[in-house]
């Protein structure tokens, strides 16, 4: 879709704006998924001191991407 409306021109500055509004609002998603799939492959090793920090990555980490993610939504329903 992005890639659809970019290479149409549009002369409307609405238009444009909207379209980079939506591939700001695409990237920073994307940093926020790679950085949880990495946060969760690096808390897969084993041992009792790996796990109890996994748990404390889980309590605090999830609170700030339930965030990211309620942000990104309301960035996205403004668009």
């Amino acid at each position: 879709f992005l890639e659809d409306a970019d290479a149409k021109k549009h002369t409307s500055a609405m238009v444009r704006n909207s379209l980079k509004e939506i591939k700001e609002i695409v990237c920073d998603a994307e940093d926020i998924i790679e950085t949880f799939l990495l946060k969760e492959e690096l808390g897969k090793k084993t041992g009792i001191r790996k796990r109890v920090e996994r748990l404390a990555w889980v309590i605090v980490d999830r609170r700030g991407l339930s965030s990211d993610i309620r942000a990104i939504s309301k960035r996205i329903s403004k668009v």
